[in-house]
């Protein structure tokens, strides 16, 4: 989700038949807004979604707020859990902490969210993170809740993970939800559910999770970048719940909420994998100290 207050999109490459329609910008005393196109006009190749050359083919996410989005996790959480509001130091606007974690052979508690929530262009590893963020009030020197000690941007992951203080208290779950369960593949039909900042808790369905999307952020390199293999269902996520956990009623992680539109289609990148991703090679570059996620249980 865009949390700095400026455009998000989706452009051209959602699977046939996941999503119903598409929406063409319009401007309005400054602002994007969406008027919604069928795709009867797509063709299929390779299971990506093509359009005609006179085809809008910008899938706006989240457009830059004509409100102020209060939120209804924008407050200090102590003891620290996951579905509150939470950023990088250097920036202002609001995201969600999604949840609490354990490596493999770590100690350590580290909280995860995406790489633009605490880590965006201009973030450095060891950049202080706050809850809440400055966005809903949080102060640089009261609400550091630990340092950014790694972050992954590349075709499947929009993550990051911030190491925490030994001097925060801890929680269990997330704000809505009681204590998470592992990691668990996701499934067509599973229903998952997240807990965001801005708009709590909210249900859906997974409707794929082989989805090649490519997307538009100003922190992107190029101000875009295509995902692959990401989960699409139908469930609500707005301004600052970008970093959410997506997970089933149970309490099992599914994935991580980095992405929304206004038809309720929301993305998320999967956080179990068949073996722990490494360091650079195949699965993408990573920045930090930790040279494997192989996560051992959330907290």
């Amino acid at each position: 989700m865009e949390d700095d207050g400026s455009t998000l999109c989706i452009e051209a490459g959602v699977k046939a038949g996941v999503l119903g329609l598409v929406p063409k910008l319009k401007k309005e005393k400054g602002y994007n807004l969406p008027e919604f196109l069928t795709l009867s006009d797509r063709h299929v190749k390779d299971g990506i979604i093509g359009f005609p050359k006179n085809f809008t083919k910008r899938i706006q996410v989240i457009a830059k707020p004509r409100r102020t989005f209060y939120g209804i996790s924008n407050h200090l959480s102590r003891p620290l859990v996951g579905g509150v509001s939470s950023m990088n130091s250097n920036y202002k606007g609001p995201g969600t902490l999604g949840g609490l974690l354990k490596l493999k052979d770590n100690r350590h508690i580290y909280a995860i969210s995406n790489w633009h929530v605490f880590v965006n262009s201009n973030g450095r590893l060891g950049d202080k993170i706050l809850q809440p963020c400055r966005y809903d009030g949080g102060k640089f020197k009261s609400n550091q809740i630990g340092d950014l000690v790694w972050y992954r941007l590349d075709a499947f992951m929009d993550a990051a993970l911030v190491k925490v203080s030994n001097d925060i208290q801890i929680g269990t779950g997330t704000k809505g939800q009681g204590k998470l369960s592992g990691t668990i593949a996701p499934v067509k039909g599973m229903v998952v559910e997240k807990y965001g900042r801005t708009t709590g808790n909210t249900t859906g369905v997974i409707e794929g999770f082989y989805e090649s999307i490519k997307v538009s952020h100003p922190e992107y390199p190029n101000g875009n970048m295509m995902f692959r293999d990401q989960i699409l269902c139908n469930l609500k996520a707005d301004w600052g719940d970008s970093g959410a956990l997506l997970t089933t009623p149970k309490g099992e992680v599914v994935g991580l909420v980095f992405a929304s539109d206004f038809d309720g289609a929301c993305l998320a990148n999967t956080l179990q994998f068949s073996r722990p991703l490494q360091a650079g090679g195949k699965t993408g570059k990573m920045h930090g100290i930790i040279k494997t996620l192989d996560i051992e249980q959330f907290n």
